[in-house]
């Protein structure tokens, strides 16, 4: 059918093949995506609740699972944020910026860390060793 295309009165008989594996395409990658990026995900977020042996393990686990469901209702835009949606989207809001502070704050210590570092070489290596001559 794809071979249509060479005949002017038989052109549109090309279309058929092209649009039925551009939509199994679409179905198989649709498929594929969801699983992968939402359901295995949400999985392993509740799976932590029921592996916790220990109190401290729980109480991370059952933070973590209201931190993905508010987090999750702040972004959902198909309600209006009002009531009991509205406190959700408040609270998610709320470990957004905390989780972003977090890894600002890791960004940081990291710039800091590499920073001293560069420091002590410049002064025990460059300048000791090499400007002044100490060993």
């Amino acid at each position: 059918m794809m071979y249509g295309r060479l005949s002017r009165k038989y052109a549109w008989i090309s279309k058929y093949p092209t649009s039925f594996q551009l939509g199994v395409g679409v179905g198989v990658t649709t498929v594929a995506m969801l699983r992968a990026q939402i359901i295995d995900q949400l999985g392993f977020t509740v799976t932590d609740l029921f592996k916790a042996r220990m109190s401290l393990e729980l109480f991370n686990a059952i933070v973590v699972l209201i931190a993905v469901v508010t987090v999750i209702s702040y972004f959902f835009f198909t309600l209006e944020h009002k009531g009991v949606v509205g406190y959700s989207a408040y609270i998610g809001r709320v470990f957004i910026m905390a989780s972003t502070a977090v890894l600002w704050a890791g960004d940081y210590m990291w710039a800091m860390a590499m920073m001293a570092g560069i420091l002590s070489f410049l002064v025990n290596d460059f300048v000791k060793k090499l400007l002044l001559g100490m060993a």
